[in-house]
């Protein structure tokens, strides 16, 4: 067999080495950087050499406007001397100096594919929900839901903005949080100051069931605190859901801002805020991942 190395000397020059299992080294070559800047042809063959037992090799340096661009190594058995493992390094110009990339292989005949032409693929299968090729349910998400009061509670809630998502760490539980951000407006509309003492978030499974979330966190504090509302005043505040998994967290920042793989999409939201006197008023929202 026969072997090629190529590498960058501590002087900036681009070496090449081929040498035989039974040889340390048959044959060299080296490349001063402005060399590489005047090559001879696009497609230069640099070396050629074959080995006692039949093994050929070749190396030649692409270039593009004569300025080395990669070089490209290929060997061949002597039993199929047309069918040579190609092995390409790119390079790359910084100033006066040639930097080494990375090696791709163009083609390796030691690889047999088997013959295909009477097997069929079987079908796809799919856990979690699907989503469509392309598809992007961060778009035209609804946030004008009219909010929703039981036995005359007079504070009327609506969404601003869009619902963002994002994950916690793990925990020394194992387990972590898919947040939910959302921006409302609370107005009180009647005339007597009104006192919220409680808040709880929902979110709406697979099954359209509402589940009650992990955790509620109400403006700036992770714990629901008491607040009040003058006569006829509105405030805003952000209200972050959280629902909890056991399972792995996500391993990137892209898919750490989107909703679990097994929440419906788009996923349905609900905050419910309760006053001092047991009426409660609540809002839906949504949420949308984007295409990955």
């Amino acid at each position: 067999c026969m072997w090629a190395e190529v590498g960058l000397s501590e002087d900036g020059h681009t070496y090449i080495l081929v040498g035989t299992c039974r040889s340390e080294c048959t044959a060299v070559v080296a490349f001063t950087p402005q060399e590489l800047k005047q090559c001879q042809s696009s497609q230069w063959t640099v070396l050629e050499k074959t080995g006692s037992t039949g093994w050929s090799l070749k190396v030649e340096l692409k270039s593009i406007n004569s300025i080395a661009t990669s070089i490209r190594v290929s060997l061949a058995p002597s039993s199929s001397p047309s069918s040579p493992m190609v092995k390409e390094l790119k390079l790359c110009v910084d100033g006066d100096v040639f930097r080494v990339g990375h090696v791709t292989c163009l083609s390796d005949p030691s690889i047999v594919m088997g013959d295909t032409s009477n097997y069929t693929l079987p079908a796809n299968t799919y856990t979690g929900s699907q989503l469509a090729p392309g598809e992007d349910f961060s778009q035209g998400r609804k946030n004008d839901y009219e909010s929703v009061a039981t036995d005359g509670c007079p504070l009327k809630l609506q969404q601003h903005g869009q619902t963002e998502a994002s994950s916690s760490d793990v925990d020394s539980e194992g387990k972590w949080n898919n947040w939910f951000t959302a921006t409302l407006k609370l107005t009180n509309t009647d005339n007597n100051p009104i006192a919220v003492t409680d808040a709880f978030g929902e979110y709406r499974s697979q099954d359209g069931q509402w589940i009650k979330c992990h955790a509620t966190s109400i403006g700036q504090y992770h714990d629901i605190s008491n607040f009040s509302l003058d006569p006829a005043s509105i405030i805003s505040l952000d209200v972050k859901l959280a629902i909890r998994f056991g399972d792995k967290a996500p391993a990137t920042d892209a898919s750490g801002y989107r909703a679990h793989p097994s929440l419906p999409q788009p996923l349905h939201l609900k905050v419910t805020f309760v006053d001092h006197k047991m009426r409660t008023s609540s809002v839906e929202f949504e949420q949308g991942n984007p295409p990955l």
